[in-house]
């Protein structure tokens, strides 16, 4: 996930466009320009594409799936024959959005529970059809995981997104490029086997480390291991790059770093560019709609969307469909997944969409992620004019990143017998005489009294858990990080 509020984008530098032969300074629309054919801008191009995909996937969804059949299979046959007929009428690429979106509208959501219950009823494909198989946990402490399926042609496609967006990082000159994964390993269908086949594409060498390990031995053996590879690119969790760079020198041959899985703050940000003299850039993902999601241009300022795979919605706290550049719950639909077609899918995460244009001249728009719903601290508005639903744990890591020398944090919000938030600092290097004064201070203009707080202290922490390492939110101040 990405900041929120990262500022105004950065003016593209010398060595940070790419020029492919139709002269696009993006990766990702030369990717576009591979596949789309036809008459027309680019732009008009992928409209007429979203209609073509969104109609075949509604219908494939009908046609296919055992859920959405019991669901709506009406009303999606109904809307695929609606987006059918308007890609006959060569439509502005405005008004194929609005018809797209007033098109999803009518149609109803999915849950992740939907999805958790009976993940084989979303199949459309046979069992023996699928060749990537990603059990996601439940980010709730009794919800039940869901398991996502993919056929080869999903993986492929999930690969030429990762094939393209990494040249944002890498540079037209791959010459010397070396990049470590700090994510899950190299199970099939996982980020690392993924990744790795992308790479292998531009014959750029890749190191699958895993996620930071807690013990100090095995921690030790890592950071060798990390050191020996000498890479010039690291990809990895916001919060486990940030404990690094307040921990361990600046590895000597690293130029950039790519942040995914979390939320990354702006200080998160500016902590690790200055701490490591990196370039950073930020990636959205899921695993339910193939992993890559949206990437960050070398103009910076939010990941570009993929708009040639998913639709965005952008939901009101009604749950109702409101303007996409509006804060609200990001709303997802597939446009070309074959084994698991997902219709407007209720991520659970808080986001807009940004459609000034870019100075990396990309036709695709930008996804800003504030955060998710279920890590809200104190509900409700009176935060920020852009902000509705309340302060999140991204605000609060926003806040606590700006601390030196905090490396890693906890937080606990206990609810009896009086709401109670329990914020444990890991730190590392000397400690200012003055900083837990320093540290409660912040919290208090942060807060506004309106949620009473305490704050521990933890010289030389760990790392934060490997596994899905975002700092978590416990609401019983009884579980653990």
């Amino acid at each position: 996930m990405v900041h929120w509020g990262r500022g105004q984008p950065a003016q593209l530098g010398q060595g940070g466009t790419l020029m492919s032969p139709g002269l696009f300074l993006n990766p990702l629309d030369a990717l576009l320009e591979q596949k789309l054919t036809g008459f027309g801008s680019l732009r008009e191009k992928l409209a007429l594409e979203r209609l073509t995909k969104l109609a075949q996937s509604l219908t494939l969804a009908a046609q296919e799936s055992p859920f959405y059949k019991k669901l709506a299979q009406k009303e999606l046959v109904w809307a695929a024959q609606e987006l059918r007929q308007a890609a006959q009428k060569a439509l502005s690429p405005l008004l194929a959005e609005k018809l797209i979106q007033k098109v999803l509208a009518s149609l109803p959501q999915t849950s992740p529970a939907d999805l958790a219950r009976s993940p084989e009823s979303f199949l459309t494909v046979s069992l023996s059809q699928v060749e990537g198989l990603i059990t996601v946990p439940s980010s709730g402490s009794r919800g039940q995981s869901k398991r996502i399926f993919s056929t080869a042609s999903d993986l492929e496609k999930i690969v030429e997104f990762f094939s393209h967006g990494m040249l944002n990082l890498l540079k037209p000159d791959l010459k010397g490029a070396r990049v470590a994964l700090l994510l899950s390993g190299q199970r099939p269908g996982s980020v690392g086997d993924l990744l790795s086949q992308a790479l292998e594409r531009r014959q750029v060498p890749i190191e699958v480390l895993g996620f930071l390990p807690q013990e100090p031995g095995r921690l030790s053996e890592y950071l060798k291991r990390l050191e020996l590879f000498e890479p010039s690119t690291l990809v990895g969790l916001p919060s486990q790059l940030f404990y690094l760079a307040r921990t361990v020198p600046r590895p000597k041959s690293l130029k950039n770093l790519l942040l995914s899985g979390e939320p990354a703050p702006d200080s998160l940000i500016r902590g690790l560019e200055r701490a490591w003299r990196a370039e950073v850039f930020v990636h959205f993902g899921m695993t339910e709609f193939g992993l890559g999601g949206a990437v960050e241009c070398p103009a910076h300022g939010g990941p570009h969307l993929r708009e040639a795979d998913l639709v965005f919605e952008s939901l009101d706290r009604a749950g109702h469909q409101q303007e996409p550049t509006l804060l609200g719950e990001i709303c997802l639909t597939s446009l070309s997944r074959q084994a698991m077609p997902l219709i407007r899918y209720r991520t659970g995460d808080l986001g807009r969409l940004v459609e000034a244009p870019c100075p990396c001249a990309s036709i695709l728009r930008k996804l800003l992620v504030w955060g998710r719903l279920e890590d809200l601290l104190i509900p409700g508005p009176g935060w920020s004019a852009e902000n509705p639903y309340g302060l999140g744990l991204t605000d609060l890591a926003q806040s606590v990143y700006e601390l030196e020398p905090v490396s890693t944090f906890s937080a606990f919000l206990s609810q009896e017998p009086e709401p109670l938030l329990r914020l444990s600092l890991g730190l590392s290097g000397e400690i200012p005489e003055n900083f837990l004064a320093q540290a409660q201070k912040a919290l208090a203009q942060l807060l506004k009294n309106r949620l009473p707080f305490v704050v521990s202290l933890e010289p030389k922490a760990a790392p934060p858990a490997p596994g899905g390492a975002k700092p978590k939110l416990g609401r019983d101040g009884l579980v653990g990080p």
